[in-house]
């Protein structure tokens, strides 16, 4: 693992804070991703927290080649939305498709309360990743 993410790993074990920053809720949710898609697709080349067109930021990406997919986890929706509650988090779906990305959006609460065992959050992951991850 890279220094910073074994860090955020740690913390959020550990329930600290790293500098100024309060572990959330979807930050533990966004590092248990992670760690699953370490798992079930190892040479999948990912990065958290990416800023794309100076503009969105990206939870979870996932790119190889030309192929771009992005997890958006949403903490104000619940878990049987069918679309984001949060005008803000609607329109980064639909500019990150128009700009060629696969977009995946994840209610924090569905993750917390529906996928409940291990098997539904690995099926979740290695749906998100397949797209871009070669096998």
């Amino acid at each position: 693992l890279g220094s910073a993410l074994q860090q955020r790993l740690d913390a959020v074990t550990r329930g600290q804070h790293l500098g100024s920053e309060t572990v959330t809720a979807d930050d533990e949710i966004g590092e248990e991703i992670c760690s699953i898609l370490m798992e079930v697709a190892p040479r999948a080349l990912f990065q958290v927290h990416e800023t794309v067109a100076d503009m969105y930021v990206v939870d979870l990406s996932i790119k190889q080649g030309d192929q771009r997919s992005a997890l958006i986890l949403d903490a104000v929706s619940p878990a049987d939305a069918e679309a984001p509650r949060d005008p803000w988090t609607t329109l980064k779906l639909r500019h990150l498709a128009l700009l060629g990305w696969k977009v995946r959006w994840l209610p924090v609460q569905k993750w917390s309360l529906e996928m409940l065992d291990e098997e539904s959050r690995k099926e979740f992951v290695k749906d998100f990743a397949e797209p871009v991850v070669q096998k």
